[in-house]
C-alpha cells in the first residue's frame, strides 16, 4: 500500500510529458526564428515604426537605459549608448545591441526554466539534508517523495551547466573578449572571472551535490532494511558535509553574481 500511494496515475505522466515536448517545440521555435544579421533587425524595427510611426523606439529607449543604469560595466557601456539627439550616430551600435538582445531571449528563456526546475530539486535535497542534521521525527515518511523529486537534479544540473557553456556571451559579458579589453573594471576582475576558472566552479558545484544525493539515497535504501543505525549514521555524517558544502557553494554563486553586477 505504501509504494502504491506514490504512484503516479499514467494520465498525469502522459500529460506532463505533453507538456515537456510542447516547452521543448517553443524552445526551438524560439532559437529558430531570432534573428541571424544587423539587417534583420532592421527590417523588425522598421516594421514596427512603420505599425506605429508615432511611437518612440521602445527598444532604443530600454537599451539607452540599460546602458545608463549599467553598474559593473559603466565605461563600455557609456560608450556605447546611443545619442538620442538629432545629430547622433549611434543607430548602428543601437542595432547591434538589438541583435544582441533579441538573440539571448531563446537562451534566457531555457536557462530560466532549467534553472527554475534545478533549484527545486536542489532546494528540496538540502530540505532532506536538514531533516537528517536535525533529527526530526516525522520526515521519514517523506525521504521516498523527496528522493523521487530530487533524482531530477542531475539532469537539470547537467543542462543548466550546458546552456551556460553554450550560451556563449549571451549571459556573462565578461566572456566578450573585446568588452573585457575596452573595461578597465572587468580587466580586474579578470582573474576571477574568465570562463574556465566559471566552469570549473560550476563543475564542482554540480559534482558535489549529485554525489551527496546519490550516497545518500543509497544509504537510505539500505537503511529500510538494516538491523542497526550503521546508514542512519553515514547519511547524518553526510548531510553535516554537504550542507557545509552547499552553503559554500552558494556563497561562491552569490560572488559570482556580484563580481558580474558591480565595480571591483
Amino acid at each position: 500500500m505504501a509504494n502504491y500511494m506514490y504512484t503516479l496515475p499514467s494520465k498525469l505522466k502522459l500529460f506532463s510529458i505533453i507538456l515537456v515536448v510542447v516547452g521543448l517545440i517553443g524552445i526551438v521555435y524560439g532559437f529558430l526564428t531570432v534573428p541571424k544579421t544587423v539587417d534583420d533587425v532592421k527590417q523588425i524595427l522598421s516594421e514596427q515604426q512603420a505599425h506605429h510611426p508615432n511611437t518612440p523606439d521602445k527598444e532604443t529607449t530600454n537599451f539607452v537605459d540599460t546602458a545608463r543604469g549599467e553598474i559593473g560595466y559603466a565605461e563600455k557601456a557609456m560608450a556605447n549608448a546611443i545619442d538620442l539627439s538629432p545629430e547622433g550616430h549611434g543607430v548602428s551600435t543601437h542595432e547591434e545591441h538589438v541583435l544582441h538582445q533579441l538573440q539571448a531571449r531563446p537562451w534566457s528563456a531555457a536557462l530560466v526554466a532549467g534553472f527554475f526546475f534545478m533549484m527545486l530539486a536542489l532546494g528540496v535535497l538540502v530540505f532532506y539534508a536538514i531533516s537528517y542534521v536535525s533529527q526530526a521525527g516525522w520526515s521519514p515518511v517523506l525521504y521516498r517523495v523527496m528522493e523521487g523529486i530530487t533524482a531530477y537534479l542531475l539532469p537539470s544540473s547537467i543542462i543548466v551547466l550546458l546552456i551556460i557553456i553554450f550560451s556563449g556571451t549571451h549571459f556573462y559579458p565578461w566572456q566578450n573578449a573585446d568588452l573585457v579589453a575596452g573595461d578597465s573594471i572587468l580587466q580586474g576582475k579578470a582573474g576571477y572571472l574568465n570562463l574556465p576558472f566559471f566552469i570549473i566552479r560550476a563543475i564542482l558545484y554540480v559534482l558535489g551535490w549529485n554525489l551527496y544525493r546519490h550516497f545518500s539515497r543509497k544509504n537510505s535504501l539500505e537503511q529500510s532494511v538494516a538491523t542497526n543505525y550503521d546508514s542512519y549514521r553515514k547519511n547524518f555524517k553526510l548531510s553535516v558535509y554537504f550542507l557545509a558544502f552547499f552553503f559554500i557553494t552558494e556563497a561562491f554563486m552569490s560572488i559570482d553574481w556580484f563580481m558580474t553586477m558591480t565595480p571591483h
